[in-house]
């Protein structure tokens, strides 16, 4: 093959591999999202900036679990339910409970004004995703839907602290678990984390196991 020839070789093989991940990119679906919050100022503005990125959907947005149960009833699947604390009341455990029951596949991020340890506690007990502030960041909200979809759960640094403190004091962790929940609290995958620490990734999903049993949280 001669130089010219290789050249346009080259432009083709890059103008192909350009069009495959366009058409990869186009036929990757966004994450469906339903949001659940009480307040509607804060409802809205959710809405509205999860609105402007193309790789979320809002599926359907309410004030009430009453009205989130009715839309999946409707057969909504969403990827992820973000839901106000606030909205779950008194009977916060049997919702959280029915909706990781029925809906397996189905990731919840929990938001809320503030941190209440024993809430907190329960919930990832339960299997909750992720717990934010209102107060968080846009970024943090990016970065926690996209890590517990990739991922299956994810903490900022202010739920980390909140976390670490329960985890030490409740669950008998060992050194690397531990290790390993932090690692996994900042959104990182078992093969980033195999690599980071030099073990394999089946280690690393060995461990992580152990640590969702010991939690008995279910991904």
């Amino acid at each position: 093959m001669g130089e010219g020839q290789c050249k346009k070789h080259i432009i083709l093989t890059s103008k192909n591999k350009l069009k495959n991940f366009i058409i990869l990119s186009l036929l990757k679906s966004p994450i469906k999202i339903i949001c659940v919050d009480s307040n509607p100022i804060f409802l809205k503005g959710l809405v509205s900036f999860l609105s402007e990125y193309t790789e979320f959907e809002v599926l359907a947005y309410c004030s009430t679990t009453k009205i989130l149960f009715e839309s999946l009833e409707k057969n909504l699947m969403p990827d992820l339910i973000m839901l106000d604390v606030e909205v779950l009341g008194i009977n916060y455990l049997e919702i959280l409970k029915i909706l990781k029951k029925e809906f397996t596949n189905t990731k919840l991020i929990l938001t809320a004004v503030q941190f209440e340890d024993g809430y907190m506690n329960y919930s990832f007990n339960l299997g909750v995703n992720s717990y934010l502030l209102k107060n968080d960041t846009t970024l943090v909200y990016v970065e926690s839907i996209k890590n517990v979809m990739q991922s299956g759960f994810y903490f900022n640094a202010n739920a980390i602290n909140h976390y670490s403190k329960f985890s030490n004091c409740k669950m008998s962790l060992s050194t690397k678990e531990k290790e390993i929940l932090l690692l996994l609290c900042q959104g990182l995958i078992l093969k980033e984390i195999a690599n980071k620490l030099g073990r394999s990734i089946t280690t690393i999903d060995f461990h992580k196991k152990n640590i969702l049993k010991k939690n008995t949280m279910q991904k």
